[in-house]
């Protein structure tokens, strides 16, 4: 199966309980792997049903996996196997660019070959965090079950399931307000989710989720404070900035985190500028960089406020108080204080 439709196909399967026989789950979003893992695992087996009838094997051998999975199924119509990071779907000993695979091991063959012929009787799911399409194993799964690539979702995705968990609840958000949440919260689903159930419960009956609801409830991530401290440099308003370094350090926010974010964040933003002064658009700035599209869009809105010649001064800055916080010279808060006095102030850019 092609793996780009893997997700519609397996959202199909799972809503009309037409479960097939062979599934890989990969990619970076650990969120959406874990929620569609639940998923299926509720369509197939009862909670009374499970000890003895799935198997949640952790790195086992090629043997492990056929005889659990040729294991028949107690007092239900299908046993499930999970196998978490077998590690079975990546080539060993193979160099970067090399175009033949390196002869695999026989073990490894023998499970290829299971895969043509799974029971009916199992569902069998390997959850990988790397695979390699080259693979013996992967090119036999997905000739024969459905391979799935759960991907980072990018800025609309998410608003757009921010919308939809906000229906399920009675709420109801518009696209603008999804994406300032995403701002003030971060990417990461998880995170996402946990904050987005006490917005909606704080919300609850009430209709419409609107900015300052999430301003109320919300605790913004270090990175959105990061960003709006930088923003605020480069604004030339030192007073804000300040404020905002000093809000972190009395939430409890390690000074060491906090300088190594800036230090990150302003990095990223002399990159940024680097690329778009060469001629690179963001597109292309977003591959070069391996970040989301948005979040270079995002960058370039920040880096604008800051001339060239002063991003890379302070680039050059945070580098040397980077060494002065290693030997001991400087401390990570002195080296924050003095960033924000050097650029927050209209003297910075003369």
């Amino acid at each position: 199966m092609d793996a780009v439709n893997g997700m519609d196909l397996l959202k199909q399967q799972i809503a009309e309980k037409k479960i097939g026989s062979l599934y890989l789950f990969y990619g970076n979003e650990a969120y959406l792997i874990d929620t569609y893992h639940a998923r299926l695992k509720k369509s197939l087996l009862a909670p009374e049903d499970e000890l003895m009838n799935l198997d949640e094997l952790d790195k086992p051998s090629a043997r492990t996996i056929m005889d659990c999975a040729e294991t028949f199924p107690l007092m239900v119509d299908r046993r499930l196997v999970i196998v978490q990071d077998s590690g079975l779907f990546m080539l060993k000993g193979k160099s970067e660019g090399e175009e033949d695979a390196p002869q695999e091991s026989a073990d490894v063959q023998e499970l290829a070959s299971f895969f043509e012929n799974v029971p009916e009787t199992t569902v069998l799911v390997f959850i990988e965090t790397n695979v390699d399409k080259r693979s013996r194993t992967y090119k036999a799964l997905e000739k024969n079950g459905l391979v799935v690539e759960f991907k980072t979702l990018d800025q609309d995705d998410l608003a757009k399931w921010i919308a939809i968990e906000a229906r399920r609840r009675g709420l109801r958000i518009d696209k603008l307000t999804a994406s300032y949440l995403i701002g003030a919260v971060g990417t990461d689903m998880s995170v996402l989710q946990t904050e987005m159930n006490k917005l909606f419960s704080y919300k609850e009956g009430t209709g419409l989720i609107q900015r300052e609801d999430i301003d109320k409830v919300i605790t913004p991530s270090l990175e959105t404070d990061i960003f709006k401290l930088l923003n605020a440099i480069g604004s030339h308003k030192a007073k804000d900035a300040f404020r905002i370094y000093r809000n972190m350090v009395i939430t409890g926010e390690s000074e060491h985190m906090i300088f190594a974010m800036t230090r990150r964040q302003i990095d990223l933003l002399y990159k940024t500028a680097v690329y778009q002064r060469e001629g690179y658009r963001a597109d292309q700035i977003a591959e070069q960089m391996k970040l989301r599209s948005f979040m270079v869009t995002r960058n370039l809105q920040q880096a604008s406020r800051f001339s060239f010649p002063k991003l890379k001064e302070a680039m050059e800055e945070t580098l040397r108080f980077d060494v002065g916080i290693k030997s001991g010279t400087i401390t990570p808060g002195r080296a924050m204080e003095l960033l924000i006095a050097r650029y927050g102030s209209r003297m910075a850019e003369k």
